[in-house]
């Protein structure tokens, strides 16, 4: 499963910053910042987090999946080359999924 928010300038959710945190085939949580190119997001496969995400807390139960980091406002890119400055407005949306096994992997 997966939890996320994104950070558009529109409200039409294309070309955005991802922050995600999500549990991987093995099991591990893990949180990445991707991003929306146009209206499809850019997936990271790996199993590791992205380079400037900081983890600071992760939680992973039958029900339950937490995760708490840093990010810079300023990245200096994305993997789409694109830098989004968190100190400016924006506009939000969250989204989530679960594997609906009943637990949050």
């Amino acid at each position: 499963g997966w939890l996320s928010v994104a950070y558009s300038a529109d409200a039409a959710m294309g070309n955005d910053d991802v922050l995600a945190c999500e549990v991987t085939t093995g099991g591990i949580v893990v949180a990445k910042n991707l991003h929306n190119a146009g209206r499809s997001n850019v997936r990271d496969t790996g199993s590791s987090a992205s380079p400037f995400i900081t983890p600071l807390e992760t939680l992973r139960t039958s029900d339950t999946l937490y995760c708490r980091f840093q990010r810079p406002l300023m990245t200096g890119a994305t993997s789409a080359g694109d830098d989004f400055d968190l100190s400016q407005p924006w506009t939000y949306f969250f989204g989530s999924r679960s594997t609906g096994l009943g637990n949050a992997n």
